[in-house]
């Protein structure tokens, strides 16, 4: 398990019973950093039941693989406008 970028969040085995034979299904998490969002999931072999899935199931293969939480930083929200007010002069 690893996270892309480190400081993105985390990436946890939830079943965590490795190492697996191929083909079994291993529930596996995502959770992001303060600053960051998950993207979605990649593995050079195995498959996912939904990759772009913060929770979901991951099948494993016949060959060791890193199963990786991929993050992207959110940009911070904007800032509420600041409103002042001014007396209303020169009407007539």
């Amino acid at each position: 398990m690893a996270a892309d970028p480190e400081e993105g969040g985390t990436a946890t085995d939830l079943t965590n019973e490795s190492p697996y034979a191929e083909g079994t299904e291993v529930s596996i998490k995502a959770e992001a950093a303060e600053g960051y969002g998950f993207v979605n999931w990649t593995a050079p072999a195995g498959g996912f039941d939904n990759a772009s899935a913060a929770e979901t199931t991951f099948t494993t293969p016949a060959q060791n693989v890193t199963v990786t939480a991929n993050f992207e930083e959110v940009p911070p929200p904007p800032e509420d406008p600041t409103v002042t007010s001014q007396a209303a002069t020169n009407i007539t």
